[in-house]
């Protein structure tokens, strides 16, 4: 679920297809994504201001020594207020005037020869969410009805199997919500302000491959910033990482860091790139097909063969072994079925100890139920499953011991693995023992210090 820290290209790339599988795969598209699809008709920032200032019949200085190192932000404003006193009109008007002017100049959709090689690829890397500093639609017209648009005033929900195009700086629809001057900027860094906090979440929530994009806003460099020191909390349990796709002309075949930390997978082009991933992003759907189908044979066995399946679980610890990885790795998918044929297991050990001195059973039910709980070692059991097990284990509770009429066997086998068990595994064992008064299992575990924070 982490990437190391100089990883190989194979190993970003497996990394990108492996997001795209578990559901957190976020594209971050600025305007060289637009110019790769639309061509020199796809304006960059400082041409669509110039144009705009044209359209505006403002004769604007981009080239004076005043405007180096100037941000556009700031050049948008510059030009709204020589426009507003040119004019002799409120600088609000005039603001409203350039974003209208935006609103037209984007009106671009992306060359037919092209489209259909991105639709495709785009669909096949079926990202969950798509964020975007342009203000075009471009995307929307490659996902066609599989994207919902978004504006920057909205939240970020959307319909399932939609994909959220949002348009982190406004969209061309809707002139009013366009950021693209200083003031507009300014209402991002609001205390609270959700586009600023939902931006840093994406980033720290998902793997973000930033398409066309450099990292250059002041706000988005913020959100990258709170992503890694203000919400700072680690997590393993799912793939995140920044990926940027650089274009050069001679691209290194290995990537790097950045000084921001960023990883850096140099490229020809974006179509290059999307060839290069392509069959990695396969190669995981490939893997998840065929997991998929063994998931649905077992979970059939368990279901026909009810008898066998329970005794060879009872009998076979490497079918248990595996068994049981499959359900840690795919719980969601098979604890529907597997609580009951749990149930089953347990009933069988018991029946198999029914007899007058027939002790054996009990210690393969307590195997059995510690070979579930150690399953989860690394986590929470899950508490549908927990429930089982606690009880199954308070059933079995009495018989675990050296006294007459108790499980020898299973009383040394509890004193051999009580000390893999999970803390937290015991912690809500006794909890739980209590609620109900289970007096044979809090027994058991008296001899843990149960009751520390």
């Amino acid at each position: 679920m982490r990437l190391q820290m100089e990883p190989g290209r194979q190993e970003i790339l497996r990394y990108l297809g492996a997001s795209s599988a578990y559901g957190n795969l976020c594209l971050f598209v600025g305007a060289g994504f637009s110019k790769e699809l639309v061509g020199p008709d796809a304006l960059s920032w400082g041409a669509l201001l110039q144009q705009a200032a044209i359209q505006m019949g403002v004769d604007f200085d981009f080239s004076h020594n005043s405007m180096i190192g100037v941000g556009y932000p700031e050049v948008a404003s510059m030009l709204c207020l020589q426009h507003s006193q040119e004019n002799s009109i409120s600088y609000n008007l005039s603001l409203a005037a350039l974003k209208r002017e935006v609103a037209e100049l984007t009106s671009w959709y992306p060359d037919e020869n092209r489209k259909s090689f991105y639709a495709d690829k785009l669909m096949e890397i079926s990202p969950s969410w798509i964020v975007t500093t342009n203000y075009d639609l471009v995307l929307e017209s490659l996902l066609h009805v599989a994207s919902v648009t978004i504006g920057p005033n909205e939240p970020l929900v959307f319909p399932k199997g939609r994909i959220p195009v949002y348009h982190l700086h406004g969209v061309r629809t809707d002139p009013e919500g366009i950021v693209i001057a200083r003031e507009d900027y300014t209402v991002l860094f609001r205390p609270n302000e959700y586009r600023q906090i939902k931006l840093a979440l994406t980033l720290k929530e998902s793997t973000t491959l930033l398409l066309g994009y450099g990292l250059g806003d002041d706000n988005v460099l913020t959100a990258y910033d709170w992503s890694r020191n203000v919400f700072n909390y680690q997590s393993e349990t799912y793939p995140h990482a920044v990926i940027q796709i650089v274009r050069a002309p001679n691209p290194k075949p290995r990537p790097y860091r950045a000084g921001n930390g960023v990883l850096v997978l140099e490229t020809s082009n974006l179509e290059a790139f999307f060839e290069e991933l392509m069959p990695f992003i396969r190669e995981r759907k490939e893997q998840d097909r065929l997991a998929y189908e063994n998931l649905t044979a077992l979970e059939r066995y368990i279901n026909t063969n009810t008898a066998s399946a329970v005794e060879l679980f009872l009998d076979d610890q490497a079918r248990r072994t595996e068994i049981l990885s499959l359900l840690r790795m795919n719980h969601a998918r098979l604890i529907h079925c597997f609580i009951p044929f749990f149930e089953r297991c347990v009933d069988q050990a018991f029946i198999r100890s029914s007899g007058n001195g027939q002790f054996q059973g009990y210690s393969e039910c307590l195997t059995v139920i510690l070979d579930v709980m150690m399953a989860y070692s690394d986590t929470n059991v899950p508490p549908a499953l927990f429930q089982k097990i606690a009880h199954a284990f308070n059933r079995l509770a009495p018989y675990i011991g050296r006294g007459m009429g108790q499980s020898h066997s299973s009383h040394r086998q509890w004193i051999a693995r009580k000390g893999q068990l999970q803390y937290r595994h015991l912690k809500e064992l006794k909890i739980y023992s209590r609620r109900k008064e289970w007096e044979y299992v809090l027994s058991l575990l008296a001899e843990f210090n149960l009751d520390r924070y």
